[in-house]
Parts: structure tokens; C-alpha cells; sequence
């Protein structure tokens, strides 16, 4: 069957599921979701019975189509014994990162869609308890990665890695091998509070280390200080004093010239007095230079940009542009 067919087909059924639908005891779902029971839940890795030399594990399975979400159990010591249950988590992705400590464990994926559920075999692993400091991986908490704030100082937050005594922390310009803006070695506490002087795009890593073997390579993410406010937009059309025909009504402006450190998003608003003497007050966030109304009442009214930045700084205000709608 040829593809544009194939397309008016399955509208053609789409449309007598909604003109049926209420006439019969079953859904279009019922058609169009498939039937998962004779699938299988394929575990990838960890395989069964591994011995892990790590805490950081990606738990994977293959893809099953036409399944909606998938879930994963991670259970020690085992299904049959549980003393702890260690994740049960959704997700759509095929597979799933976690941090284990030492121990034993089992997991399992439950794939799910409308019609029904599956389940994959169980597979054990171990977290082996010889795992060396240099095979860690440092867990950052906060700030998030892409953190943008217009806040000089900055609390940057870890977790605890089993075998480290202290740690060192590192703040750099652009890059994880930037310039070095700001660094505190062998110290054991699980955060650190940082000022910073200059703003830009920095990243902070942290590094677990002890006395007797090798440290851990650093674990970074990226963070913005950003304390200039955005440039004042400049209004385009509809310009002042103007008075408007017709519609659809196209407000455009053109944002400023400045160097932009964090991402931006404009606010459009509208105030007026319509002929029935009653204020309007109209608002609307926008990721672009224009924006188009359909609709206006009849009335006076004026109209300006505001800019605001990911890391909280607003734009001043805006000169403002007046128009008329008879």
C-alpha cells in the first residue's frame, strides 16, 4: 500500500472511532495501542550476577515499542529476602543512572503501556567492597548544572563518597580547564560557600581524596553569575501615537545591545482604557521579538518590553508606545 493511503486510512478509522465511540463498549485505544503480553523485558546491564568496581551505575534495557513508561526496581539483597527497598523510579528513557553503596542487589524493569504490563527477569549484581577511591565519582547536589543567579555567593553542595577523608573544590572561568578563580583543598566538610568577585560563566568541581590512595578525577558543572540588567528593548511597531485599522495586530521591538551572560525572555504589556470607561491590563511572556493579537477592543491604549534574564535581572522600564483603536 502506498504511503498517502496508508495516511487516509488510519484518519478515515480515527474519525469513525470518535462517530462509534459512544455506541460501542470499547475505546479507539483499544485499536490502536499495542498488545505488549508476547514481548519480553530484556535486561542489557548490569548483567546477571556482575561484581561492579564501582558506585555509579547506568542501568539499561532494551527498547520495547509501544510501551508508554517504564519502571525500575532495585531491591537488596534480593526479591525473595527484601530488606530495602533502594529505587522505584518511572521513567521513559531506556535506561536509569543511580549511586549504590556497598552490598548486594537485585532490579527488575516493569514495561507498561494502555492495555497492560510486562515484566523482566531479575538480574543480581554487587557492589564490590574493594572499590578503590580513584574509581568514585562525585555526586554534586546543588547548585544545579546551568545554575544562572545574580547573587555574588554561592553555596556548592556534594555528596558524601564512602572512602574520602577531605575534599577539594575548584572554581574556573568558561571551562573546566579555564582560569583558576577560586580553590580550597583537604578540607571535610560536605559544602562550601564561595564569593565571587567578577561575573562570567564559571564551573565548580570537586575532587574526593584520602591519605593512601589516589584521589578522584573532579566532577564539574556549570554555573552563571549574572548581575547586569538587560538592555532597554526598542519599540518598533505599532509606533506611538498610531492608530489601527485592522488586524491582526503585529507588536514588534528589538532587544538592546549588551553582552547577554544568561538566557533572556521579554514580557509584552498592554494597558488601555476601552470606550466603556473600564482599565485593561493584558501581559504575556514571549521567546521571540513580536507577538501578534487577533483582538482588541475599542480604546486608548499603550504598550512596552520589559526583559528579564534567567539569573533575575529586569530591564528598565521601557519607554512606552501609544495607539488608538476606533
Amino acid at each position: 500500500m502506498e504511503l498517502i493511503p496508508k495516511i487516509k486510512a488510519y484518519y478515515l478509522l480515527r474519525w469513525s472511532c470518535a462517530i462509534l465511540l459512544p455506541l460501542v463498549l470499547f475505546s479507539c485505544d483499544d485499536i490502536f495501542v499495542k498488545d505488549i503480553t508476547s514481548e519480553t523485558v530484556t535486561l542489557i546491564a548490569p548483567c546477571d550476577s556482575c561484581v561492579i568496581s564501582t558506585r555509579n551505575i547506568t542501568l539499561s534495557w532494551e527498547e520495547i515499542e509501544g510501551i508508554e513508561e517504564y519502571e525500575v526496581i532495585i531491591v537488596s539483597p534480593d526479591f525473595t529476602r527484601i530488606e530495602q527497598v533502594v529505587l522505584d523510579s518511572i521513567t521513559q528513557a531506556t535506561n536509569y543512572n543511580v549511586q549504590l553503596v556497598t552490598g548486594n542487589y537485585q532490579w527488575k524493569v516493569i514495561a507498561r503501556n494502555y492495555k497492560g504490563e510486562i515484566e523482566s527477569k531479575h538480574y543480581s549484581f554487587t557492589i564490590d567492597s574493594l572499590i578503590s577511591l580513584e574509581n568514585e565519582i562525585v555526586e554534586l547536589i546543588t547548585p544545579i548544572d546551568g545554575f544562572a543567579t545574580n547573587i555574588d555567593s554561592a553555596t556548592f553542595k556534594w555528596k558524601k563518597v564512602v572512602k574520602a577523608t577531605v575534599y577539594n573544590l575548584e572554581v574556573r572561568g568558561e571551562s573546566e580547564i579555564g582560569t583558576l578563580v577560586y580553590k580550597d583543598e583537604s578540607f571535610n566538610n560536605l559544602e562550601l560557600k564561595v564569593t565571587l568577585s567578577n561575573e562570567g560563566v564559571f564551573y565548580w568541581g570537586v575532587q574526593a581524596a584520602n591519605d593512601s590512595e589516589l584521589p578522584t578525577l573532579f566532577t564539574w558543572r556549570n554555573y552563571i553569575y549574572d548581575n547586569t540588567a538587560p538592555s532597554q528593548p526598542s519599540l518598533i511597531n505599532p509606533p506611538n501615537n498610531s492608530i489601527i485599522a485592522d488586524f491582526p495586530l503585529l507588536f514588534e521591538w528589538q532587544d538592546g545591545l549588551h553582552e547577554v551572560l544568561s538566557s533572556e525572555i521579554d514580557s509584552l504589556y498592554i494597558k488601555g482604557r476601552i470606550f466603556s470607561g473600564d482599565s485593561v491590563f493584558y501581559s504575556y511572556g514571549i521567546n521571540a521579538l513580536n507577538y501578534s493579537l487577533d483582538t482588541l477592543g475599542k480604546g486608548s491604549y499603550s504598550w512596552f518590553v520589559r526583559t528579564i534574564d534567567a539569573a533575575g535581572n529586569n530591564s528598565s522600564s521601557a519607554t512606552s508606545n501609544t495607539f488608538s483603536i476606533n
